[in-house]
């Protein structure tokens, strides 16, 4: 009996170690190049492209009527290699107030080994550009909460980072509308005459 034990302990400890770097690997594959700052963010802006057939610049976002209600959701899994570890799910919670504005609310939540991430995105239901960005982040070390407030008509966020007794702030300026990445699936949907070939640009915070 002790031996088995002895064994099941040993396949324990190889468990928890295996967990480990699993997530040391995932946060290593989530850092951005490029330098960072206090706060653990590159302080710019990353333009991508995207096709689509827009007439206007993103400078001068379209008003977007949704195509998806209240209760939508969509999960997807998540796979390290040919192993399961884990799940994302997206929830679209209709209309929700904050500070006196009427606002769209959609979360974004991941679980994983020894990790747990989930996002309050709070937008403006016509031009589906954020408002406010809430985040709760767990992983085996530490516990953060990172809030994003968007000032869209002067293109500006403000970042603050808490970490135990740490808050850390920065202010990022642009010359365009800040996006959000878990937005922009959402607010094309109804952009019309979607086509390959035409680009518009989309500006995103370099973050994680």
């Amino acid at each position: 009996m002790r031996i088995f034990k002895i064994v099941f302990e040993v396949v324990l400890v190889f468990i928890l170690l295996w967990a480990i770097n699993l997530t040391l690997v995932l946060r290593e594959r989530l850092k951005p190049s490029g330098p960072r700052d206090s706060v653990g963010y590159t302080p710019e802006l990353t333009t991508v492209e995207y096709t689509t057939t827009l007439q206007e610049k993103i400078s001068q976002p379209p008003k977007i009527t949704l195509t998806y209600s209240t209760g939508e959701k969509i999960v997807y899994d998540i796979k390290y290699g040919d192993f399961h570890i884990g799940k994302s799910e997206f929830n679209s919670n209709g209309r929700y107030e904050l500070n006196g504005k009427g606002l769209n609310l959609l979360t974004f939540e991941t679980k994983l080994v020894n990790f747990w991430d989930k996002e309050k995105v709070y937008c403006n239901p016509e031009t589906m550009l954020p408002v406010k960005v809430e985040r709760d982040i767990i992983n085996l070390f530490a516990r953060e909460r990172i809030v994003e407030e968007y000032d869209q008509a002067n293109f500006i966020v403000q970042i603050t980072k808490q970490k135990g007794k740490r808050q850390e702030k920065i202010s990022i300026k642009n010359t365009a509308p800040i996006n959000n990445p878990i937005l922009l699936p959402h607010s094309i949907r109804n952009l019309v005459n979607f086509s390959v070939g035409e680009v518009f640009n989309v500006n995103l915070p370099n973050r994680f």
